[in-house]
């Protein structure tokens, strides 16, 4: 999804690598208004332009995801046109641990530093499980963080399951003048969920009713136990 928000002279760009984020991205175009919050019904049903990919159908996104490893591709374009436009926007890129075994994310995070686009954040989602397994087993990806700063990022390590260390992140870039910015955030896959947590079988399955009761009132308790400790309003 690439939204663009306008704030003050600027705007924020963000560019999704990982396609099966389409859940979120339909969520939050519906909630800006892109269309009607009812269309959400349609998701993933035969004949909906909210398929299982974003898509550029969907007003509110303006590329195509599927085949991973190009959204940070399309955000160093993003983020070297702000330079040479003269603008002030920051360019975000989410990405999965499993694409990270696309050589295109490396030709990107080559490309990143040698245009010194401190402009630039990109997060990845390590939560250490992709749809046929563990990151580990299926595409070795570790020093990952080491080979991210050694490809001449800043990068910052935190627990991607917690907001404030996330805004804290976000808010804080560019740390370093010339320096992209490369956000570890380490996840737990289905997090809040006690049968879906660390589960990889959970990276693209249907819950039954039960299952979608059962996880629905977990995190209502948890969003509930957040308000009255005052984490969320």
């Amino acid at each position: 999804m690439i939204p663009r928000i306008r704030s003050g002279t600027g705007a924020t760009g963000s560019s999704q690598a990982r396609g099966i984020r389409s859940n979120p991205s339909g969520a939050s175009s519906a909630t800006s208004a892109f269309f009607p919050k009812e269309e959400l019904k349609t998701f993933s049903q035969f004949g909906t332009r909210l398929i299982g990919h974003p898509n550029n159908k969907v007003p509110g996104i303006e590329m195509n995801t599927g085949a991973l490893g190009h959204g940070l591709a399309i955000g160093v374009g993003m983020a070297l046109a702000a330079k040479r436009d003269g603008k002030d926007y920051r360019v975000f890129c989410l990405m999965g641990d499993g694409e990270q075994a696309e050589g295109s994310v490396w030709e990107a995070a080559m490309a990143g530093p040698h245009y010194k686009l401190d402009n630039l954040v990109a997060i990845i989602d390590r939560n250490r499980l992709q749809i046929s397994g563990s990151t580990e087993e299926v595409m070795g990806l570790e020093p990952l963080e080491e080979k991210w700063a050694a490809f001449g990022w800043h990068v910052v390590s935190i627990d991607g399951n917690d907001m404030e260390q996330l805004v804290r992140a976000f808010e804080a870039a560019p740390s370093i003048p010339g320096k992209p910015t490369l956000v570890m955030a380490n996840t737990v896959k289905g997090k809040g969920v006690s049968f879906a947590e660390n589960v990889a079988h959970w990276h693209h399955h249907v819950p039954n009713d039960e299952q979608l009761a059962l996880a629905l009132a977990e995190l209502s308790a948890a969003i509930e136990s957040y308000e009255q400790e005052g984490l969320v309003r």
